[in-house]
């Protein structure tokens, strides 16, 4: 019996290392796919102006100087500017909160003087003091932004305001506003800040407490920097999106070719919002594009879309802003790769991988108020055509940052 008991171990044994080398040896296949959901928000309803910009330098503009702005505004805007009283505590010159108007009801451009459309404001940010003192740091017991009448101080006593208008096209004019320091004024006039806009109060608000935008700093130093610095990533135009499409491919260049002129499929989606022409010629070119939505995606709605994403594959995507010509966002010309071989599929925030687009079909007009965008043309496909390649967004007008225009999310399903 005895002669038995080492053959039946060895056997065992044998068994029991085959049975664990073959399992170690065991390997997790990686899947060949995964899961998206891409969700995209239209956040441009947080501007707050069209455009701004500061003057004056850096120093304060002493009595018998003058500093000058100019800028482009679209027929049924606004101007709002502000400087400082150089000798005063926390007071400042400025258009109403709400801006002033430059263009009548009956169109009438404006133009000439404007010294009586701005007033003397008190920022309620530090406690008055006379002019020619030394300004101690004492808290104003009245903190509420007002106006002041104090008529040896009156905007006509320190300088005068003129706005010169020049004709740009039909919608849109140029203006320059000079200041001029009266030589008799008893203060100097800080550099100051312009902003064009709509509606709203974009500078300051009258009978609230300062709302520690840059408007203390302005009135307190004649700095308008802290204020320029609040506006500018908030300077743009609220705009609906059009309906999305998107494809998936490992080839490059699907949607478009940076340098080279637009097809027919992208002229339609980036001037009239219409996608269908461009999902058509990608059908016919053997990819399987999907539009998403079938009407505009208004500002501070949401959309979003799944599919499954093989590793390597890129993800192609263009929708309009509709406030334009023939402006789009999309991804790189040569897509956005959201899963490389080798690596984790990236998820999380995804804006910044989207950018604008000039389509280089139709000549632009000022974004949200040309008469030939989508919202305002009379029929598909007006304006001024030109024959440009598709390049990056660069034409001078402000159309706002793309991570306060949209946001864009990939989450793994």
């Amino acid at each position: 019996m005895s002669k038995f008991i080492v053959p039946v171990l060895v056997i065992s044994m044998l068994i029991f290392v085959f049975g664990c080398s073959k399992k170690s040896s065991t390997t997790v296949v990686a899947p060949v796919a995964k899961n998206v959901q891409i969700q995209i928000t239209n956040t441009s309803n947080q501007f707050v102006a069209l455009n701004s910009g500061t003057y004056g330098g850096t120093a304060p503009v002493q009595p018998g100087n003058s500093m000058s702005f100019s800028f482009l505004a679209p027929m049924g805007t606004r101007l709002s500017f502000a400087n400082m009283f150089g000798k005063s505590s926390d007071w400042f010159y400025a258009t109403p909160d709400t801006g002033i108007s430059l263009w009548s009801s009956s169109g009438a451009v404006l133009s000439g003087d404007i010294t009586s459309l701005v007033t003397l404001w008190d920022a309620g940010t530090r406690l008055n003091q006379p002019i020619d003192s030394v300004k101690a740091n004492i808290a104003d017991t009245n903190n509420l932004v007002r106006p002041l009448m104090i008529p040896s101080y009156a905007t006509d006593s320190v300088m005068t305001i003129s706005i010169m208008p020049k004709t740009v096209d039909a919608i849109t004019d140029s203006f320059t506003v000079t200041i001029n320091v009266l030589s008799t004024s008893v203060t100097p006039v800080s550099p100051g800040i312009w902003a064009v806009h709509a509606s709203g109060k974009p500078l300051f608000e009258v009978g609230v407490p300062d709302k520690g935008r840059g408007l203390k700093t302005l009135a307190q130093t004649g700095n308008p920097g802290d204020l320029s610095s609040w506006i500018t990533p908030l300077l743009g135009v609220t705009t609906p999106l059009s309906p999305i499409l998107f494809a998936l491919s490992n080839m490059d260049t699907v949607i478009f070719d940076s340098g080279m002129v637009a097809g027919k499929g992208l002229k339609n989606l980036a001037e009239d919002g219409n996608p269908g022409p461009l999902h058509d010629s990608l059908m016919a070119r053997g990819f399987s594009p999907i539009v998403i939505g079938t009407s505009v995606l208004l500002p501070g709605s949401s959309s979003s879309f799944s599919f499954s994403l093989a590793q390597g594959q890129k993800l192609y995507m263009a929708f309009m802003f509709g406030q334009s010509n023939d402006v789009f966002f999309g991804t790189s010309s040569h897509g956005l790769n959201l899963w490389p071989s080798g690596g984790n599929l990236l998820t999380g925030d995804i804006t910044d991988s989207i950018s604008l687009w000039d389509a280089g079909t139709e000549v632009h007009e000022y974004p949200g108020f040309g008469p030939n965008q989508a919202p305002r043309q009379s029929a598909p496909g007006m304006g001024t055509q030109e024959n440009l390649p598709v390049s990056a967004l660069n034409d001078g007008f402000v159309y706002g940052q793309v991570n306060k225009l949209i946001s864009v999310m990939s989450i793994e399903e």
